[in-house]
């Protein structure tokens, strides 16, 4: 005879569930900051390596990953480690291949069943996380793979380049209130960056999000002391974060960024 008083309360506890879900997925940031972004599943032990230096900043990062069903053990070790110490793990595709290409060869839902779900069921399933947002591999995309990542994503991130100085380069800032809105976010690179480019270039954007309660994103690989090309030195990284933290920035991950996203088919 109890059943239906159950169901119901079992329907409201769901609907509440959903409601509270669905609130802190577009709950607004409130205090400017940056999100800090890796990619490529080879430089995950090297990661992992740098959690201490996150960690006495209080610094979080988002890490994206390329192929995680084919990682090596330490890899998937670091991977491990990286998530359990309170870090994001996002989505790089399955074989790193350009999106657009692969799109017009192939088409918008081969793009999806090829390189983007195997890779997030491979995170969820194995891996137990719950990626919210997607790379693209060399900062490719149009708006056929905007509107089907749509589906899966709260926001994906490409990379921008800008002829002006950092701080004079709108389109990579984000008002706080207007985060929610921008699906593609684009992010500047720090690989190869210097002691000079910091100073100069990523300085005084810190201090105009700072200013005007934005956000920005900035992307990088390996993290190492030396590389080919794709890398920051640690002590380069720890000059951005260590400003971060004198001006009392956030560091914000991707699952931290509200959104209006996934649209579910």
């Amino acid at each position: 005879m109890m059943r239906y008083p159950l169901l119901c309360l079992g329907l409201i506890l769901a609907s509440a569930w959903s409601w509270a879900a669905e609130n802190e997925k577009n709950a607004p940031l409130s205090e400017p900051g940056i999100v800090l972004s890796f990619d490529d599943s080879g430089n995950l032990p090297l990661w992992a390596e740098q959690i201490e230096l996150f960690q006495k900043y209080g610094a979080r990062a988002t890490f994206f990953v390329t192929n995680p069903a084919e990682l090596s053990d330490a890899e998937a070790a670091a991977l491990r480690k990286l998530a359990d110490s309170g870090m994001a793990i996002g989505v790089h595709g399955v074989h790193h291949v350009a999106s657009v290409d692969y799109v017009n060869e192939y088409g918008v839902e081969a793009f999806l069943d090829d390189e983007v779900r195997p890779a997030l069921e491979t995170l969820r399933n194995v891996y137990g996380l719950n990626p919210t947002s997607f790379a693209y591999p060399y900062s490719q995309g149009d708006a056929r793979t905007d509107a089907a990542l749509k589906t899966l994503f709260r926001h994906v991130r490409t990379g921008y380049s800008s002829g002006k100085p950092l701080a004079e380069s709108d389109p990579f800032f984000i008002p706080l209130g207007k985060v929610d809105q921008v699906f593609t976010i684009g992010a500047w690179s720090c690989d190869m960056a210097t002691q000079k480019v910091v100073e100069h270039q990523v300085y005084p954007a810190l201090e105009r999000i700072k200013e005007r309660s934005e956000i920005i994103v900035f992307l990088a690989h390996t993290i190492s002391p030396e590389g080919k090309k794709y890398f920051i030195k640690p002590d380069i990284l720890e000059m951005i974060i260590q400003k971060c933290s004198e001006l009392g920035l956030n560091f914000y991950t991707f699952d931290d960024l509200p959104s209006r996203w996934p649209e579910q088919n």
